[in-house]
């Protein structure tokens, strides 16, 4: 009797999750009719949830019925026979329009618990997701808490929560608050969540009433000694000065804002033994936390757990922090890092920093300038880096557009065409292309005061925003040579990336970008490494300006970088120098190199690729695709030919079936176990396709395992791919791999 009663539930079950997947096509259909656009909007998204969630199997939902409740609603509020659906109890997804890229869709989870009114205000927990998140089922629905609204945005995907990737959060929790009364604010996140958390509490340290960020990614001196160097040899002012702006972007930089609240409740949780990201990131934060007299802080150091599976729940979290209220502030300090000029921090008054390569602390006081270190006050006259702060990356975290015109040279556009597709890959959405006539007015946000860029490649000549933005200025580039402000600047296939502020929109500027020779263009939104790539934090660039060549690939070999003072004038003391050094001893480039003379054997480095796929950073040719990067070096081995590579990445060259076999020596280029939370974690697979289909793959190689050889039949091939795939998902954690000697053999 048992297993037929048993039988017989499993069989309802499979039948009730056939009728849900029908009910949900049938609530999408339904919501195409409503007249409302915002409902509909949300509804529809809602649907492609479940609908997306359904499809997946999962067994507690079949089992368990978890989806049962919420499809019955979503068709009810469908049909329109639930008034104002969104604030009944229960799971809702909401939609809002992003006003960087056009209209992107930003959903959002959020759970209204039971028993609520509908009307009196209720706390907020925003929870933000891990790493690894591209899809609404990945992350959704967001784990409710009684009494409280919970939220969890999408947000774009997994970008540590930097650049537009905290925009989308900012756009996401502004429009809950407009549908909901919000008494309080409360922001809780994991690992990668934990840093945004971090990150988001200092940008509205007025606003939140408690913080608990756990395995947070906070201090770049944690990954030392156990994923990196001890130290990274900076060899130039450029790169002292890069390693300096990037570090002003970590939440390290600005702990004192949140020590400026002292009884802010703050709840830190990491574990000892936790290899993904250390546990002297936490460390470091709560040390620095007390330090400063913060009295509200709780931390959770947790002996032989990893990085999970803790002994103390989300909801006791939540809890520890509803019941440690905070005081309303009466006075916030503002920490500016060196070369950061303005506060990152919502609501700052109007301020200049003395001296920007200092770090400043500035005083609010009731919304107001009330002194500090190293600031004094300042009036809103434009321009100024108060009313649009840069550096150069700030471009991509507010409306943006391309200004080019139809007939570009074939560079350049292909240059715009590859960061398109890339862009919407990563973050979804598009940068939209604009006509001349239209400049800024493109912009629905203008009038708004929003922050909005223009994205014009080209020299003046060829594009007439770039000679709008230049105009009057010391700049200009020419083959083998650019002049900045009385300095001049020399290499093969030179240019110049510039942000200038428009001269007469206050909130409004253009990112020029000046190649010498169409070759200037070639991968150049993945070529400098960590510090102009789109992926997580190394999305921004953290200059005004900087000066390039075939040879840049990171800080230390830019020719030079610099910083325009807070009004966006030149500042001779704020520009800074490569290394000649370093750059005299760089092979190779970041496309396809010349032949050397005598040599009748056919080096894939020779040949320009097809396509890329390199979303971590460049594909190399003759030399690592590292940062800063020098010869090839595979497993200790140096190679003087091959492909430098950093995983997951994708090429692919035409061939034509002129060749028979394809020959290369493959190996990660770190080498050993020094590093032991990045030699677990690295593991790479190699592989050749060709046409379509998989002709041979290596080992799964780690830092200890030697260079495998690849030696494949490749006859009658058009199209040759090379393929480095990472196999575990931490792909941080991976460095530069190689094809080192990869060479086509003739038929």
């Amino acid at each position: 009797m048992l297993i037929l009663a048993v039988g017989g539930y499993l069989g309802y079950r499979f039948l009730r999750h056939r009728d849900l997947r029908r009910m949900v096509e049938r609530a999408a259909a339904e919501a195409e009719k409503l007249s409302d656009p915002v409902l509909r909007r949300d509804l529809k998204a809602h649907a492609d949830f479940l609908a997306a969630r359904l499809e997946q199997l999962r067994r507690k939902d079949i089992l368990l019925g978890r989806l049962d409740d919420e499809v019955v609603e979503l068709l009810r509020a469908c049909q329109g026979k639930v008034p104002k659906p969104h604030l009944r109890p229960g799971h809702h997804v909401l939609i809002t329009a992003s006003k960087v890229d056009r209209g992107e869709y930003l959903p959002t989870s959020l759970a209204v618990p039971e028993g609520w009114n509908g009307t009196d205000p209720l706390p907020l927990v925003l929870d933000l997701h891990a790493a690894g998140v591209k899809e609404m089922t990945h992350c959704f629905p967001v784990r409710g808490y009684p009494g409280v609204l919970c939220m969890t945005p999408l947000a774009r995907g997994s970008h540590d929560y930097v650049g537009v990737q905290m925009t989308a959060v900012e756009e996401c929790l502004a429009d809950v608050r407009r549908r909901y009364p919000v008494s309080r604010l409360y922001v809780v996140g994991h690992s990668m969540g934990g840093t945004g958390a971090w990150l988001f509490a200092q940008r509205h340290v007025a606003e939140i009433s408690g913080l608990a960020p756990w395995m947070g990614n906070a201090d770049p001196d944690a990954w030392k000694g156990v994923w990196e160097e001890e130290e990274r040899p900076v060899l130039s002012p450029a790169g002292r000065a890069c390693a300096m702006a990037q570090r002003a972007r970590m939440p390290v930089a600005r702990v004192g804002q949140l020590a400026g609240r002292p009884d802010l409740p703050i709840y830190i949780g990491h574990g000892a033994d936790d290899t993904i990201v250390p546990v002297g990131h936490s460390d470091s934060m709560a040390e620095k936390l007390r330090a400063l007299g913060a009295k509200n802080l709780r931390y959770d150091r947790f002996d032989g757990v990893g990085h999970g599976g803790f002994p103390v729940s989300c909801d006791e979290q939540i809890a520890w922090l509803l019941s440690h209220p905070p005081t309303e502030p009466s006075e916030l300090v503002a920490i500016i890092p060196p070369l950061t000029f303005v506060a990152d921090m919502v609501g700052a008054p109007p301020y200049r920093a003395i001296d920007p390569l200092k770090e400043a602390k500035l005083i609010v006081r009731d919304g107001k300038f009330a002194g500090g270190e190293n600031v004094e006050a300042a009036t809103d006259s434009p321009p100024s880096k108060w009313h649009y702060p840069g550096p150069a990356g700030f471009a991509f975290e507010h409306p943006v557009a391309f200004a080019l015109l139809p007939d570009a040279p074939p560079a350049i556009a292909e240059c715009v065409s590859e960061l398109g597709p890339a862009w919407s890959q990563r973050y979804g959405g598009w940068i939209p292309h604009v006509a001349m006539r239209q400049g800024f007015g493109v912009f629905p946000t203008e009038s708004t005061g929003e922050p909005c860029t223009l994205i014009a490649l080209g020299s003046p000549k060829e594009n007439p925003a770039v000679k709008v933005a230049l105009e009057g200025l010391d700049v200009a580039v020419r083959e083998g040579e650019v002049r900045l402000f009385g300095h001049t600047f020399r290499g093969e296939d030179i240019g110049l990336i510039m942000l200038r502020p428009h001269p007469t929109e206050p909130k409004a500027a253009t990112l020029v970008v000046w190649g010498s020779t169409p070759d200037a263009y070639r991968q150049l939104w993945k070529r400098f490494g960590h510090v102009v790539h789109l992926e997580g934090d190394r999305g921004r660039w953290y200059f005004d300006y900087a000066v390039f060549d075939r040879k840049t690939c990171g800080p230390d070999s830019f020719l030079a970088v610099g910083w325009f003072d807070h009004h966006w004038r030149f500042d001779p003391k704020l520009l800074f120098e490569g290394s000649a050094e370093l750059r005299a001893k760089m092979p190779g480039s970041h496309w396809a190199v010349k032949p050397a003379a005598g040599d009748s054997r056919v080096w894939l480095s020779t040949l320009a690729p097809e396509g890329i796929e390199s979303r971590r950073g460049p594909l190399a040719f003759d030399r690592s695709a590292g940062v800063d990067a020098g010869p090839l070096m595979l497993q200790g081995t140096e190679f003087a030919l091959g492909i430098g590579m950093v995983p997951p990445a994708n090429a692919t060259w035409r061939l034509d079936g002129k060749f028979a076999r394809f020959r290369a020596k493959v190996g990660l280029e770190h080498t050993g176990t020094k590093y032991p939370l990045r030699y677990e974690n690295e593991r790479v697979q190699f592989e050749v396709w060709a046409d379509g289909f998989c002709l041979a793959s290596s080992a799964i190689l780690s830092a200890t395992d030697g260079l495998a050889e690849l030696d494949v039949h490749i006859r009658g091939a058009k199209c040759l791919s090379l393929r480095a795939a990472n196999t575990t998902k931490f792909i941080w954690h991976y460095g530069p791999v190689g094809w080192g000697e990869a060479e086509l053999v003739p038929e």
